[in-house]
């Protein structure tokens, strides 16, 4: 049996008399109904892979609140997060488990099914020992042996005290608990060859509902008295195989599960009252449980049983509603998709589902938010019904089907009694406990984390976190004095230090106390204990006032104390916050402020608001509506809209000025909007409804005051209140006053700041007026830019090219580009480029807009902006100004370079451009317009300039220095660029130089193989100096081979090779004849050089036979070394000697 926790609460759903409380006297088989339309057909492995599963719209609440249980943020508190501990504890039963293991040591086996009632623990292995232990003690009560053969489940009756055990060869034994004695036994309940996978009790155990491995259900009542044992298939397996039923609603439903669907049927009724499919992985085993919930309805809350049913990551929540005295209506609530397969579940309370999942991780689920916890359960080792479900017991006599989903079975192993859950492993046993909420308060407190102790109880008492345990909000009012106090202790621990890490520590914890005590309503504790405590201190105290700001704004503060009323009024005072001690005044009770200095501060500061409301409230001298909130007497309101009428109109006033109406214009100079909404606000008012000429009396006197005024802004405001007066039927407005209030409007200059109201307002009257001047108004509206007003006549006139022409003035591409330039760049580039021809537009936003124009015209491919290039300079000149703008990185100073490299042929047509960049300090762009411009020089110099500052993008400028000199040879040589630029950077540190150059030497293999490419003078003393420097003289040869391999190659010793070649033909050739004349050929004796033609051997009257005399006379080669080492010395570089 697995009652749930309120298994009694459900009982007068149904009467007494259609209830089976007496096995003896209730003689009905428990069968389906034939005449149901009804039928599963048997499926094969391949059918229920392939099956459709149906989903559901989950579009039906839970009776309970979705809050989130993991945040403690508010918009009225600070933001405080706090993460909670697991609220899964997995305890192992130490005193049983020892008793099992020792058992199964001597027996073999392992534990394989387990069951519990309200007072015992009883676990079955696989060599058919059944154990019994006391739940409370852990102590042994009884051990049971019938036959070797597992125990595949076993289930107590509903007062414990009897045991049902089913073996997997299909036998059924009943135990007394107490006696130990074997009460039945049956091996003929399923058909032969069949083994039971479960076995459930109902009732008082005369009646068991047993579920074989051929998906059979059965009901089988053992002998009682004078009545034998009857068995009766109830469910078979050819439609579709039962793997789970369960007894629901206090045993008045029975819930089956099969491969593919889910029924509910009543009991002892016989009907069928739902069946839906089962969605979710075919591969995993369909579970389900149920819980009693409360719902909420218009007859007040009442108790309901729901069904979860879950398969892999979906689970489905159903709700029997009782009809009548029955339970017959089922609805879906909703559905649950979570990311893990579920192979096990237990509704361990009424909010929380604990569910197994495949990979063996217990999580908690929250019905309502999903999952919110999870652990590693492996170390259990969990016990599996492999065994059953692929018959191994039985010779395999199972379906492909049961065998499918064998390696993930677990029903026997996770039983439920009301809250104890019981997990079986192969040698032990656990009990899972879900925490509450209290013991996770006290989880923050002795880990001494008292601001998330605090902002956890606030959630708590507010029911932010759902509340989940009765008499929860008074146990935490209680001891919420103590929880302020530790806080108030930590915070004011923290003395001296630093005192910004001092302010920061206030802001955290100081609003933290005083929204918490606010919310639950703790204000003597905010009065008495908290600021007395925060007031020593300076900081605290003012961080405690600004918190208290926000309070007082809210209207939460209640009922306050005179001294912190007055210290806050002193503080706001002294800080300048009259705003909000205005709003102080108007908030707190009177009866708490010192009144002579609240009138003084207000006169002083003129805070009419707060003198108003002080002088009705506590003085009673101004019987007004009351201001700004509040109601008056009946005697003093039923005569005071015409007195303060009255008032207002009054020609003069008491101190008999000149001045006519003192009052309206007052009223007007003080707030002209305000006091004209208010008027409107209360133009439907009995003052002005029962005399219309009150309103047009008003209105004149307005009119009149205003007109001479020339405040072209109250005249709006005017007009914009007349035209809603006509909106609104309030009163019907003289022609000429619209007249001279539209032209007054309308004579505005353009860049006079316009109210927003006005041009709608004038539309508005032109729509309903009859008589107003538009061709007049047209000329008032073009001549002010009044847009809107002359697109509404030009629309109304059908003119649509004049209100093209309208909107196409000098400013109108500008105020497109404020809304997006880039976009307004693109209109203009292919339909409007002649907007660009004035490039003396002062506006704001055309620097950008041009800016843009150019970048669209690059992407483009195009080299030219308006085709004309004295404007295309002056163009890119207000393009520069937009890039220049705010802008000072050398980043900012390379997109521009970038951006200029391609427009230098515009760019280099003068030097405006330039200047710009040069004013900036803009190296890179400079160098790049100076080099367009041909000065070269001025290039370089810039470049140099800004390495001399050890820029951080110093091996950029070295790599623009390298390509301006291997561009420009010439001037490159003669201004020793590169020689400069290696001296410097050799000048540097060698750490200097890794951190400015990244690959230092491959920067100065550049530079210097710049350097002897071009044959500097000086280069030999520059090839020593370099390898006089630390970076090389401490160095290895073969760290530097490469680098020494490239100077070498860069030499020119070619020429020097041919240079000598040409002296030695100089020095060994004859003039008269040209021929070569080796002075290894000469004779010894001769002193005279001869030149070879000219003596015997080389006549043409000689034989052949002289020639090979000659040759035979003649030396063996010898060569004259031309590429000696004196000759191959290295005269741009060190000498080979060194």
């Amino acid at each position: 049996m697995e009652p749930s926790g309120s298994s009694s609460q459900l009982s007068r759903i149904s009467s007494a008399s259609s209830v089976t409380s007496h096995d003896d006297i209730v003689e009905k088989w428990f069968e389906i109904d034939d005449s149901i339309p009804f039928d599963v057909p048997k499926q094969s492995l391949e059918e229920i892979l392939c099956d459709t599963l149906v989903d559901f719209d989950d579009d039906v609440d839970l009776p309970f609140k979705d809050e989130d249980t993991f945040s403690a943020t508010d918009l009225r508190s600070p933001s405080v997060s706090y993460k909670l501990d697991s609220p899964l504890h997995v305890k192992r039963l130490e005193s049983v488990s020892y008793q099992l293991e020792s058992l199964l040591d001597r027996e073999g086996g392992i534990a394989n099914c387990v069951a519990v009632s309200s007072s015992a623990v009883a676990v079955g292995t696989t060599r058919g020992r059944i154990l019994v232990f006391n739940r409370n003690n852990q102590r042994l009560e009884s051990s049971f042996f019938n036959e070797i053969c597992p125990v595949s489940s076993m289930d107590f009756n509903r007062d414990g005290s009897k045991l049902a055990v089913a073996f997997a060869v299909g036998k059924i034994i009943v135990l007394s608990v107490t006696s130990g004695k074997i009460l039945n036994e049956n091996s003929e309940v399923v058909q032969l060859g069949r083994g039971i996978l479960q076995i459930t009790m109902i009732g008082r155990g005369h009646r068991m509902i047993v579920v074989d491995s051929g998906g059979s259900v059965y009901i089988y009542e053992s002998p009682y008295r004078f009545r034998s044992s009857r068995v009766k298939c109830i469910f078979s397996g050819a439609r579709g195989e039962v793997v789970f039923v369960k007894m629901i609603a206090d045993e008045h439903v029975l819930a089956l599960v099969s491969l593919t669907k889910f029924y509910l049927i009543t009991f002892p009724e016989s009907r069928l009252i739902h069946v839906s499919p089962c969605v979710g992985s075919a591969s995993k085993p369909p579970v389900l449980d149920w819980q009693y919930l409360d719902f909420k309805s218009l007859k007040g809350n009442s108790l309901s049983p729901v069904v979860c049913v879950a398969r892999g990551g979906h689970i489905t929540f159903y709700r029997l509603a009782p009809n009548n005295v029955t339970l017959e209506k089922v609805t879906f609530l909703r559905n649950l998709v979570l990311n893990f397969d579920v192979i096990n579940l237990k509704w361990v309370d009424p909010f929380h589902i604990v569910a197994i999942s495949s990979d063996e991780r217990l999580h908690v689920v929250d019905i309502a938010l999903g999952e919110t916890a999870e652990e590693d359960i492996s170390f259990l080792e969990l016990v599996y019904g492999t065994a059953e479900f692929k018959g191994l017991s039985v010779g395999g006599n199972v379906s492909a089907a049961l065998q499918y989903i064998a390696d993930s079975v677990c029903y026997q192993s996770v039983r439920r009694y009301c809250a104890y859950t019981a997990l079986l492993g192969q040698c032990a046993v656990f009990t899972l406990e879900i925490s509450d909420q209290l013991s996770q308060l006290d989880a923050f407190v002795e880990r001494d984390d008292i601001t998330a102790a605090v902002s956890y109880a606030v959630d708590l008492y507010t029911e932010k976190v759902q509340n989940k345990r009765p008499g929860l909000k008074h146990h935490i009012s209680s001891r919420f004095p103590l929880l302020i106090q530790k806080l108030l202790t930590k915070t004011t621990s923290l003395e001296g230090g630093n005192i910004r890490k001092l302010i920061e520590h206030y802001k955290v914890h100081i609003p933290l106390i005083i929204w918490s005590c606010v919310k639950t309503s703790h204000f003597d504790l905010l009065y008495n204990t908290v600021y007395p405590l925060l007031e020593k201190d300076a900081l605290s105290k003012a961080q405690f006032m600004e918190v208290l700001d926000e309070v007082i704004n809210e209207g939460l503060l209640n009922d306050p104390s005179p001294t912190l009323v007055k210290d806050y009024f002193e503080y706001l005072i002294s800080e300048g916050h009259l705003s909000q001690f205005e709003t102080a005044i108007i908030h707190i009770p009177l009866e708490k402020q010192d009144l002579d200095f609240a009138i003084k501060e207000c006169t002083k500061h003129k805070l009419f608001d707060a003198l108003i409301h002080i002088s009705y409230v506590a003085l009673n001298e101004y019987t007004g509506q009351a201001y700004p909130t509040g109601s008056l007497p009946e005697n003093v309101a039923e005569n005071l809209s015409v007195n303060v009428y009255r008032c207002l109109v009054s020609r003069f006033g008491k101190d008999s000025s000149s001045e006519t109406y003192p009052y309206i214009r007052l009223l007007l100079n003080l707030d002209g909007k305000q006091f004209l909404d208010v008027l409107f606000t209360s133009s439907d008012s009995r003052v002005f409804t029962s005399d219309l000429n009150r309103m047009h009396k008003l209105l004149d006197i307005i009119y009149e005051v205003l007109l001479p005024c020339g405040d072209h802004q109250l005249l709006a405001h005017f007009l914009v209140f007349i035209t809603h007066l006509i909106q609104s039927n309030a009163v019907s407005v003289p022609l000429h006053m619209i007249k001279s209030l539209i032209h007054s409007v309308l004579s505005v200059e353009a860049r006079t700041e316009r109210h927003p109201e006005v041009e709608s307002s004038i539309i508005e009257l032109m729509a309903n007026i009859f008589g107003l001047d538009e061709n007049y108004i047209l000329t008032l509206a073009k001549r002010s830019s009044h847009l809107q007003v002359c697109a509404y006549i030009y629309s109304s006139k059908r003119q649509f090219k004049e209100l093209v022409e309208c909107y196409l003035d000098d400013k109108f591409f500008a105020r497109l580009s404020a809304v997006n330039s880039f976009m307004t760049a693109e209109l203009v580039v292919d339909y409007f480029t002649d907007c660009l021809l004035d490039p003396e537009d002062e506006s704001d936003g055309f620097p950008q807009l041009v800016y843009n124009c150019f970048l669209i015209r690059r992407s483009r491919g195009w080299r030219d902006l308006t085709g004309k290039e004295k404007v295309d300079d002056a163009l890119l000149s207000h393009a520069v100004e937009y890039v220049l703008r705010g802008k000072t990185t050398l980043e900012e100073d390379k997109e521009l370079s970038e951006f200029l490299r391609y427009w230098l042929p515009i760019g280099s047509l003068s030097d405006r451009t330039l200047n710009q960049v040069v004013k900036a300090k803009f190296p890179f762009s400079s160098a790049v317009l100076f080099e367009a411009r041909k000065l070269y020089d001025d290039a370089f110099q810039t470049l140099y300039n800004e390495l001399e500052k050890f820029s951080p993008f110093a091996e950029d400028l070295v790599k623009e220095v390298l390509r301006l000199s291997s561009s420009h040879r010439t001037e490159a040589s003669k201004g020793e660029w590169l020689l400069k630029l290696l001296l410097l950077l050799l000048s540097l540190t060698q750490s200097q130089l890794r951190k400015d150059l990244g690959d230092e030497r491959y920067h100065l293999n550049m530079v210097i193989s710049g350097i002897i490419e071009s044959g500097s003078s000086s280069i030999e003393n520059l090839v020593n100096s370099l390898f006089a420097h630390p970076i090389f003289s401490n160095a290895l040869y073969e760290e530097f081979r490469p680098f020494i391999n490239a100077i070498l190659d860069s030499c020119r010793y070619e020429s020097n090779a041919l240079e000598i070649t040409v002296k030695c033909i100089d020095e060994e050739t004859l003039d008269n004849c040209g021929h070569l004349m080796h002075l290894q050929c000469e004779p010894e004796n001769q002193t005279e050089r001869v030149c070879p033609c000219n003596t015997a051997l080389f006549g043409t009257e000689h034989d052949v036979d002289t020639l090979r005399e000659f040759s035979a006379v003649v030396p063996s080669k010898s060569r004259l070394p031309l590429f000696s080492k004196e000759n191959l010395k290295l005269h741009l570089g060190p000498g080979l000697n060194s």
